[in-house]
């Protein structure tokens, strides 16, 4: 079982205290919201929302598609939603999931990964808006990984070579003997991506020995020339001290052409057993233009929790962390997701974190903190002295996953929440 909390942003930010005050929620099955992704799937101008469960009926998964209106999202439950995808077998659909525009059309299209098909080779798949309808019930194309990759863990879209079309780019934390991959396919222009093998991809980047890099990723521009950047996680590096890795497009036609993740423009690293890595952000946390970069390493110090902020210099991501935010205590796995936005509408970048084992490992109630951003990072050093902290209820795991969200398109920015059932998926997946 999972559930969506919807909190609202607003000039002084958030005020809720706890999961019940959310502005709103959506209940469903299978460890909802494992995944999620925001965007404008039917040109409407609203933002609708993409929610994962891949555990639902015998880990088979399924992944839901609430559309946005003037008054947001209206349906509090899973089957409430505007379309519903599946997928056959035990293979985990929906496990990630991400939205963006690969044909070109103006229309967010959806990325979707199956991790566990055929033996763990996974698929990937896109699904294709129809234009005001919203996404295609269709899958248009699929792409099998290597075999016991679990390619697909991972998805992101963004546009690596700057030609106006979002390229796919999967993870497989499993690849080469859990040295993980990411592969990255260009979009061929109005007919977006069309190949059906991972042999076919126009970059592939391998991670370093046993670090499960590629299972978190995520794209934004960090010098401003307009190409997508890609941060990648392997919370595994190093017997969990954990890396994180920034990779900068060349600017040209050709995207990312590294091969190798020790090639990444910036390197963040852990000096002690951290999983950094288990969450990575970009976004622009100090308003000079440039996005910026978060990552969480929940594993940090008895699992108190760690997130690093490195700032951009306007050509790549700092390797040096200009802010460290530890969580409470012990045994909360603080950073195991991590997001920016600019939640109180000053124009910087709101730091939100979460610690969804609070307080103890054992309650698993969760808690999400927000930091106001105060133009050069955070005040913050610790979890204490979040701006907001919202709280979950007894084994909720409140926090297990959070996105920026925009509904109706206002000036402040919302935050998704969600508690499910079970274990920190990094560690559920690996082999």
């Amino acid at each position: 079982m999972g559930v969506a909390y919807i909190f609202n942003g607003g000039s002084s930010g958030i005020s809720a205290t706890d999961s019940s005050m959310a502005d709103h929620s959506i209940t469903g099955q299978g460890r909802m919201g494992y995944a999620s992704a925001m965007g404008d799937v039917n040109g409407d101008g609203y933002g609708d929302l993409v929610i994962g469960a891949s555990d639902y009926s015998g880990l088979q998964g399924i992944t839901y598609i609430f559309h946005g209106s003037t008054s947001g999202i209206i349906t509090n439950t899973a089957a409430g939603a505007n379309l519903i995808l599946n997928y056959t077998g035990s293979n985990e659909f929906g496990y990630a999931v991400a939205l963006g525009d690969v044909n070109g059309d103006g229309y967010d299209d959806l990325a979707n990964g199956a991790y566990r098909v055929s033996g763990f080779s996974g698929l990937a798949f896109i699904y294709y808006s129809t234009g005001a309808g919203g996404i295609s019930s269709t899958a248009a194309t699929s792409i099998s990984g290597p075999g016991g990759s679990n390619f697909a863990c991972g998805i992101g879209l963004g546009d690596i070579n700057g030609d106006g079309f979002s390229d796919l780019i999967v993870g497989g934390n499993a690849y080469a003997g859990s040295a993980g991959g990411v592969w990255i396919f260009h979009s061929s222009g109005s007919a977006g991506v069309t190949v059906g093998s991972y042999t076919l991809a126009n970059t592939v980047i391998v991670g370093e020995t046993t670090s499960n890099f590629g299972i978190r990723l995520f794209t934004g521009d960090v010098n401003g020339d307009g190409y997508a950047d890609l941060a990648v996680g392997a919370p595994q590096y190093g017997s969990f001290f954990g890396r994180s890795y920034v990779f900068n497009s060349t600017g040209t036609t050709s995207g990312i052409t590294v091969s190798s993740a020790t090639s990444a423009n910036t390197i963040i690293n852990a000096f002690s057993i951290s999983a950094v890595g288990l969450g990575v952000v970009l976004g622009d946390i100090n308003g000079d233009g440039y996005d910026d970069f978060a990552t969480g390493a929940p594993s940090y110090s008895t699992s108190q929790g760690r997130v690093y902020i490195n700032l951009s210099d306007g050509n790549q991501v700092s390797s040096g962390s200009v802010n460290l935010i530890s969580g409470q205590s012990t045994n909360q796995a603080f950073g195991n997701a991590v997001m920016i936005s600019d939640i109180n509408g000053d124009g910087l970048g709101d730091l939100v974190a979460a610690a969804y084992v609070y307080p103890d490992g054992v309650a698993l109630s969760g808690r999400v903190y927000v930091f106001h951003g105060n133009g050069s990072g955070y005040a913050a050093t610790s979890a204490n002295s979040a701006t907001s902290i919202i709280s979950g209820f007894t084994g909720s795991e409140f926090g297990s996953n959070l996105v920026d969200v925009n509904i109706p398109k206002d000036l402040y920015p919302k935050f998704l929440g969600v508690w499910t059932f079970g274990n920190l998926e990094a560690y559920r997946i690996q082999i």
